[in-house]
């Protein structure tokens, strides 16, 4: 078996022998780990994409080479249970939207307007997206779990909005002058809730990581961003939506 002595990496060519490894010999088999890349003394940090990158031509190699009988590549268990837990927490973020539209259906006694609530969920992904790409953050695992706390938060806006606006109309208020007033007296309860989290979530935004290399910045950017977004354009959002949906049930 021809032995292969050096791979292309990341569009740089690396000998085998500057690959820092770990190998552990048994009787029945040897299982290799490669913590990282080092050339000329330099280790390779990677961000996320070229990570990506650099995994997909790992792969792409791995499949090209032909292995003798009883011997394979595998995937480290660390790689197994990140992806396991980024699709467990993308399924409790859909569990939790569904929850939420069901007991916000109960409580206005109607599964039209609820969605008028809903939709202000994606306008805080707008302002997660956008805080991560400005502070050259990744979004990790911390901070998926920050997106399913944000789900519950953000709509907590639209919900006091909405409710104000019904109660109005209970009092005899035309539709608009409802949404009119109703923004303009649940401005500020809404805009001292956001700017509460928003500001509690700062010291653990720029605290260190901790000794086990733990970092919530992730956590604590998705909850500014989200919060910032959702608060600014649920007085703009809400009222257009629930205006909408009003007609559609009618």
């Amino acid at each position: 078996m021809r032995v292969i002595q050096r791979i292309l990496f990341c569009g740089i060519i690396v000998l085998l022998s500057h690959l820092v490894c770990n190998a552990q010999k048994t009787n029945y088999s040897i299982k290799r780990d490669i913590e990282y890349a080092s050339i000329q003394g330099h280790s390779l940090r990677l961000d996320f994409y070229e990570a990506t990158e650099a995994k997909a031509a790992i792969v792409g190699l791995t499949r090209q080479m032909r292995l003798p009988e009883g011997v394979q590549f595998g995937t480290s268990l660390n790689d197994v249970s990140t992806n396991e837990t980024i699709v467990n927490l993308q399924f409790a973020a859909i569990l939790s939207v569904l929850f939420i539209y069901l007991l916000m259906g109960f409580l206005f006694e109607s599964f039209v307007l609820p969605l008028s609530i809903i939709l202000t969920i994606p306008l805080a992904g707008v302002g997660v997206v956008w805080i991560h790409w400005l502070t050259g953050k990744d979004l990790d695992v911390l901070g998926f779990v920050g997106s399913i706390l944000l789900i519950g938060v953000v709509v907590n806006n639209g919900i006091v909005l909405v409710d104000y606006i019904n109660q109005l109309r209970q009092q005899g208020f035309s539709r608009t002058d409802a949404l009119l007033k109703a923004a303009d007296r649940r401005f500020r309860p809404i805009l001292m809730t956001a700017l509460t989290t928003i500001i509690g979530m700062v010291p653990l935004t720029i605290s260190p990581p901790t000794e086990m290399g733990l970092s919530y910045k992730s956590f604590g950017l998705t909850l500014i961003g989200g919060m910032t977004t959702a608060t600014v354009l649920t007085l703009l959002v809400v009222p257009i939506f629930y205006t909408f949906f009003d007609d559609l049930r009618r």
